[in-house]
């Protein structure tokens, strides 16, 4: 993926010419390098339950360095069908996404947030139902604490995967407004009491499993500033005064100082809602400071702060907001050792689609993905790499196709495309370094079905495709830079074919065979191995193949069982296997690599659009739509971007629904 290196201290200005895609100045030169506290640069998502998961890849390469997600109990009890203590309830939630961040070495600072019903409203001591919220607490620190199930498990069967353990507990959200305290009536007592109750379980939780009282920490939960609600200084001293010496029992005060003015006076210039986050980051150290003597020494949590892009009072623009977010990290960066602030978390990730607030449009990317100029702003304050997620383009490249048609490339700025054309003959045409050539006719027979194709060095190109004769043995084209030229392969064949190669004279080339099994022939530096059955179950159709390394192959092709799902056979240089990919496919697969460890599998779906589904090196993905409707399968290839991008590309094709089945083209860039 693409990645520019941006170091935090250069010049605003020069960072922004350099990346291109962040056109905001930002308001200040960043601060002088300090010893920051341990994962400072944070992140907060929305439920990720009920929204697109995160990129984690892109959080990593941004420098998040903590995500804080809130841990919902609603969330867990529909996943046991109203069983929250069903194992797989939490299997199929938040383990994923802790194991997901884990590998990308990020850590997860959760909010207990949400009763079992969904309300936001926290409990209160005595009401029937807050004994099973604290079962609740208990059993997710000792799952996702120190020496936790979870990471007891994921240590014994990945035992690669980083180990980062919750450190610190966030206990509500935002608990000073009135609709998330009970009775709808924001009371620091009541909270109070609740926290303390909460903060026993979480340290008693703990302990059971592994004594370290030093360990664990617990935060005073996100108290917003500073426009709603009950204001910082009088929540803290209610909640002093609730006699359940409160001190004792949290470590850190989360806050949201969000610089939208203090009441009735909105800041409106970017000077004065950056301000107004100074400000109240000052309050929250004060009040604090005089909430009781031993309270001076605990830390600062900004859990949340950011801007929403569009109109209104709490509304900047995409520039303002990059503005904002780069001066303000950097006073918070610059006031850390003297405030004690300990992290700071823009809020948020991605824009969401709920009620039209402010905060639903405050993401560093827009609700389809793409990214605003903060994107690069978040990367140069924590020096990080600007990682620019890619996304799909569309374009149409004419002809009249009567087969799949198949697409190599032999490296950046070159793409050849291969299909059936109505007279039963093999077309090609070809981009070259910023422009499409003409559709041309190939030497050679006339073919059934369709073709694959592979290059395995610049100026090779290798295509087979079955023969018009009775046994449609396989005919192979290959251009050596000057001439094409074409030989007979033999078989018994009963379906497009594929060819893949992992090095210069290699070749690997797949099709069905006459008993329903996947066949191979391969060519190996100057001589051709005879046909052999790679075994598995029988096949409906022709397979997809690529290599990604050299002694690696994948094959996918569609399962002869009631979906057509998908088989995927791999070679890891000495034995052969498979697995079932599922899905519910209705043409020939076809599969890409963007290099080692990744794999993206391309095929139409029951409802004729074009699916993908992509190996990362840690698992499979879920299937998602690519777009269509189309006309039997796609082709696919990846290729280097090298110079240009420093990074990967993927190109699809596939036939469209229109007269001529032309041929649709998707690819993949920033």
């Amino acid at each position: 993926m693409s990645e520019k290196q941006v170091a935090r201290g250069q010049r605003p200005g020069l960072f922004i010419a350099a990346l291109l895609v962040c056109t905001a100045l930002f308001s200040s030169t960043a601060s002088p390098a300090i010893a920051l506290p341990e994962k400072f640069f944070g992140m907060t998502a929305h439920e990720s339950m009920n929204d697109s998961e995160p990129d984690w890849e892109a959080l990593q390469k941004a420098g998040v360095q903590r995500l804080r997600m809130q841990i919902k109990w609603q969330t867990i009890d529909q996943a046991g069908n109203g069983d929250w203590k069903q194992e797989y309830a939490w299997v199929n939630t938040y383990d994923r996404y802790f194991e997901k961040a884990a590998k990308r070495g990020i850590e997860i600072l959760p909010f207990l947030f949400t009763r079992r019903s969904g309300n936001q409203q926290h409990y209160w001591i005595g009401e029937p139902a807050y004994p099973e919220w604290l079962q609740f607490v208990w059993t997710v620190v000792q799952r996702y604490g120190h020496a936790g199930t979870f990471w007891a498990n994921l240590k014994k069967n990945n035992p690669s995967v980083p180990y980062l353990p919750v450190k610190i507990w966030e206990v509500w959200n935002e608990p000073n407004l009135d609709a998330n305290s009970p009775a709808k009536s924001a009371d620091g007592e009541l909270y109070a009491q609740f926290l303390k109750g909460t903060s026993e379980t979480i340290h008693a939780a703990q302990n059971a499993i592994e004594p370290n009282p030093h360990s664990t920490s617990v935060l005073f939960g996100g108290i917003y500033q500073p426009d709603q609600g009950t204001d910082l200084p009088t929540y803290l001293q209610e909640a002093k005064n609730a006699g359940v010496g409160i001190a004792a029992h949290f470590d850190g005060l989360s806050i949201h100082p969000y610089g939208f003015g203090p009441k009735g006076n909105p800041a409106t210039s970017e000077s004065a809602r950056r301000q107004s986050v100074l400000d109240n980051v000052f309050q929250a150290r004060n009040a604090l400071s005089n909430m009781c003597a031993a309270c001076t020494g605990k830390s600062l949590w900004i859990t949340e702060f950011g801007w929403g892009v569009g109109s209104g009072a709490k509304m900047v623009d995409q520039d303002q907001q990059s503005n904002l977010l780069f001066s303000t990290y950097d006073w918070l960066i610059g006031a850390s050792p003297t405030l004690n602030i300990q992290f700071a978390a823009w809020f948020s990730y991605k824009d969401t689609y709920c009620c039209g607030t402010w905060d639903q449009y405050s993401g560093l990317r827009r609700l389809d993905g793409t990214l605003r100029p903060s994107w690069c702003a978040y990367a140069a304050i924590t020096s990080a790499q600007c990682f620019i997620p890619y996304k799909w383009h569309i374009d149409n490249l004419g002809g009249v196709n009567t087969s799949d048609a198949d697409i190599s490339s032999w490296g950046p700025g070159r793409l050849d495309i291969f299909a059936r054309g109505s007279d039963g003959a093999l077309w090609h045409r070809y981009w070259n370094y910023g422009s499409w050539g003409p559709w041309e006719k190939m030497p050679g027979p006339s073919i059934v079905g369709g073709p694959g194709a592979v290059s395995w060095d610049y100026g090779r190109i290798d295509v087979v495709a079955r023969t018009n004769d009775a046994n449609n043995t396989l005919t192979h084209w290959y251009w050596n830079g000057a001439t094409w030229a074409y030989d007979n392969l033999g078989g018994v064949n009963t379906s497009d074919p594929d060819i893949s190669s992992w090095s210069g004279n290699r070749l690997d080339v797949f099709a069905r065979g006459s008993d329903g099994k996947l066949w191979h022939r391969y060519w190996n530096y100057g001589s051709w191995g005879p046909w052999g059955s790679r075994g598995g179950p029988t096949i409906v159709g022709g397979p997809g193949a690529v290599s990604w390394n050299p002694n690696r192959i994948d094959v996918v092709a569609r399962t002869n069982d009631a979906n057509n799902t998908l088989t995927h056979w791999y070679w890891n240089g000495a034995t052969w296997a498979y697995d079932n990919l599922g899905g519910v496919n209705t043409s020939d697969p076809d599969i890409a690599s963007t290099g080692p460890n990744d794999l993206e599998i391309f095929a139409r779906g029951s409802d004729g659009m074009i699916w993908q589904k992509t190996w990362n090196g840690f698992g499979w993905g879920s299937w998602t739509i690519l777009g269509g409707p189309v006309v039997g399968g796609p082709g696919a290839v990846s290729w280097d971007e090298g110079v240009a991008w420093d990074g990967e590309r993927i190109d699809v094709i596939a036939r469209s629904t229109d007269v001529n089945s032309s041929l649709t083209h998707w690819y993949w860039l920033p």
